[in-house]
Formats: C-alpha cells, sequence, structure tokens
C-alpha cells in the first residue's frame, strides 16, 4: 500500500505542474531539490519527505494536502 500511495503523490504533483506548465527542472530548482528526485517522486519509486512536500507545494502554489492522496483514493487501491 506504501508503494501505491507513493504513485498518488506523484501523479499529483506531476498534474499540478503540467497543469502550471512548468518543468520538472523549474520546479526541482524553486523546491530546493534535483530534478532527478522530482522524477522519482513523479513516478512514485521514492515518497517525499514532509519538508519536501512542503516545499513542493510552495513550488506549485497550492497546500500541501492537494498533494496528498484522499482516503477515498487509498481506499480504492
Amino acid at each position: 500500500m506504501k508503494e501505491a500511495i507513493s504513485r498518488l503523490i506523484g501523479t499529483h504533483v506531476a498534474a499540478r505542474r503540467t497543469d502550471r506548465k512548468l518543468t520538472q527542472e523549474e520546479v526541482a530548482q524553486l523546491a530546493g531539490i534535483s530534478r532527478q528526485a522530482l522524477s522519482e517522486i513523479e513516478r512514485g519509486t521514492q515518497a517525499p519527505r514532509w519538508e519536501t512536500l512542503y516545499a513542493l507545494a510552495q513550488a506549485l502554489h497550492c497546500d500541501a494536502f492537494d498533494l496528498i492522496p484522499s482516503v477515498k483514493q487509498v481506499q480504492g487501491l
């Protein structure tokens, strides 16, 4: 289940990024992480730490909870 939650977080991050028409490089720089780390988060192969999640939310101009899957999404796994 942990891997599935990581994939959902990645999907949310990628969707916000593409909605804002930003590249991985731009978001990574704004969040203070590497492009490779952002790529791994978006693919769901790496779960972001809380401070990284908040940095990504700030870079994407959203609330950190917008990047976390809802209970209903998780229950549907």
